[in-house]
């Protein structure tokens, strides 16, 4: 009687055409148990437009895109950029560094004095190294603030990320330089807009030049020391940020501007783009 009922069970739940064991794509037929059994293949059960996929795991969690063709290719780049530069600069490099030492950066706010330390060809160099690397740096962490509804194919997760890196970056460059001329404007002030451009310029160049080759020694180095230049680079990042705002206080206290005034600054055209972009992503 069990045996029985266990026929007609199977006969129910597995009919001859779905009754299957699948271990390839030929369908040879099969005796078990008076039950005429096939295989079948996947088109057969799921349909002939059907396509067996597997999901494509493109970095790790919490991965970088290093090994990506398109981040090597921006690095080659960057050290290309980078080496005619310090052959071309390095006289300027070495007066700027030494005028920032002894603390007399501060002499050459003038606008008749500007090009003499820091020429437009010296800035200009040092702001595409920069944009370089901050582009670099964001693309090589893209998977922790790409939003995961972005369906990008594994060749080109890099290509996109540099790309809103740098739409970033330059809408943050825009956002701050308009900030500042409508304020020159407003307050009748343009001298000071003009200084506070060029000390943002001066250090955007310091950063650029003092960060890069550490950075490009951390993604050439083994994997076992590449934690010890990210802490390197972290440092510098915080060292430099430190003497930017410490550089921005005393031009303002120079110029007898009330503090107050400084801190709407820095929330204002330092803070905000910052915090809405990073709002944004891990929004995203």
């Amino acid at each position: 009687m069990k045996q029985s009922l266990a026929d007609s069970l199977v006969q129910t739940a597995m009919p001859d055409t779905l009754a299957q064991s699948v271990v390839g794509d030929a369908a040879l037929p099969m005796q078990a148990e008076g039950v005429l059994m096939r295989e079948v293949s996947i088109a057969e059960m799921l349909g002939s437009q059907s396509v067996n996929t597997i999901p494509a795991v493109l970095v790790e969690e919490g991965g970088t895109l290093i090994d990506d063709w398109f981040f090597q290719l921006l690095a080659l780049l960057l050290l290309t950029i980078f080496i005619f530069f310090i052959a071309r600069h390095k006289h300027q490099i070495f007066t700027m560094l030494g005028r920032m030492l002894r603390g007399r950066l501060p002499e050459d706010y003038s606008a008749g004095r500007r090009d003499e330390v820091l020429t437009r060809s010296f800035l200009h160099s040092s702001s595409v190294i920069g944009v370089l690397l901050v582009t670099l740096l964001l693309t090589k962490y893209a998977p922790l603030w790409l939003p995961e509804s972005f369906d990008i194919s594994a060749g080109w997760q890099s290509t996109v990320a540099a790309a809103l890196s740098v739409a970033a970056i330059f809408a943050i460059g825009v956002f701050e330089q308009g900030v500042l001329r409508i304020i020159g404007i407003v307050t009748h002030n343009g001298d000071v807009v003009g200084t506070m451009l060029y000390i943002k310029r001066a250090y955007f160049a310091l950063a650029a030049i003092a960060m890069a080759p550490i950075f490009l020694l951390g993604i050439l180095s083994a994997e076992k020391v590449t934690a010890g230049w990210n802490i390197l680079l972290a440092a510098e990042c915080a060292v430099l940020t430190l003497l930017f705002i410490k550089e921005t206080l005393t031009f303002f206290i120079d110029k007898k501007i009330p503090i107050l005034h400084w801190i709407l600054y820095l929330c204002t055209v330092e803070v905000f783009p910052l915090s809405l972009i990073w709002a944004l992503t891990t929004r995203s």
